[in-house]
C-alpha cells in the first residue's frame, strides 16, 4: 500500500511538471485564501463593533460564506481550466499532427484541474475553519470580546502567511508582501465596517 502511494505521488509530480499545474493550483489557493480571510476579518470586526455575540448567528454566516464561495469557486475552476487545458491540448495536437487522447499530456491536464480544485477548496476552508472551531470550542451562550479579537488576530496572521506564500525570494520581498497583505486586510475590513454603519 505504501508503495502504491509512492507511485501515485511520483505520477502526480510528473503530471504537475508536464502541465504546469502547481503554478495554477498555487494561484487559486492564494486568491481564495486571501479573499476568504478578508471576508472573515470583515465579519468578525463587524461582530465586534455592532455587538453581534450569538455563536449560532456567526457560525451560520461563516458556513453560508463557505458554501457559496466553494460552489462558485469550483464552478469557476472547472470551467476556466477545462477550457484552457482543452485549448492547450488542441494546439499541441495541431503542432504534433497526432491525437493526444489517453496520453500522459491529457492525464497531466486532468491532474492539474483536480489539484487546482483541491487547493481552491483548501484556500476557502482554512480561513473559515479557524473561527468556526474556536467559536465551538471556547464560546458559551455569547461570544466574548477577547475571543473575537483573538480570531481577528489569527486571521491577520493567516493573511500575512498567505502574503509570504504569494511572494518570491529574496526573503525581504516575501515579508514585504505579507505586511502589505495585512495592511490591505485591515483597510478593507475598516471600509466594510464603515459602509455597514452608514447603511
Amino acid at each position: 500500500m505504501l508503495r502504491n502511494a509512492r507511485d501515485a505521488f511520483r505520477r502526480w509530480t510528473i503530471y504537475m511538471r508536464y502541465s504546469g499545474g502547481w503554478k495554477i493550483a498555487r494561484r487559486y489557493f492564494v486568491i481564495d485564501a486571501f479573499q476568504t480571510t478578508l471576508t472573515v476579518i470583515s465579519l468578525m470586526v463587524s461582530s465586534y463593533v455592532f455587538g453581534v455575540r450569538e455563536p449560532r448567528t456567526l457560525i451560520g454566516f461563516l458556513i453560508n460564506v463557505a458554501i457559496a464561495t466553494m460552489l462558485a469557486g469550483i464552478s469557476i475552476v472547472m470551467l476556466v481550466e477545462t477550457v484552457e487545458k482543452g485549448r492547450e491540448l488542441e494546439e499541441l495536437e495541431r503542432a504534433l499532427l497526432r491525437d493526444l487522447n489517453n496520453t500522459i499530456l491529457e492525464r497531466a491536464a486532468m491532474a492539474a484541474i483536480v489539484t487546482a480544485v483541491i487547493m481552491e477548496l483548501l484556500g476557502i476552508l482554512l480561513p473559515i475553519s479557524i473561527p468556526v472551531l474556536m467559536i465551538v470550542a471556547f464560546s458559551n451562550s455569547m461570544l466574548s470580546d477577547q475571543l473575537i479579537l483573538t480570531i481577528i488576530a489569527i486571521e491577520l496572521v493567516l493573511l500575512f502567511l498567505v502574503g509570504l506564500f504569494l511572494g518570491s525570494r529574496p526573503i525581504w520581498r516575501m515579508v514585504l508582501i505579507g505586511v502589505v497583505s495585512v495592511l490591505l486586510g485591515v483597510a478593507l475590513a475598516l471600509i466594510g465596517v464603515t459602509l455597514n454603519a452608514a447603511l
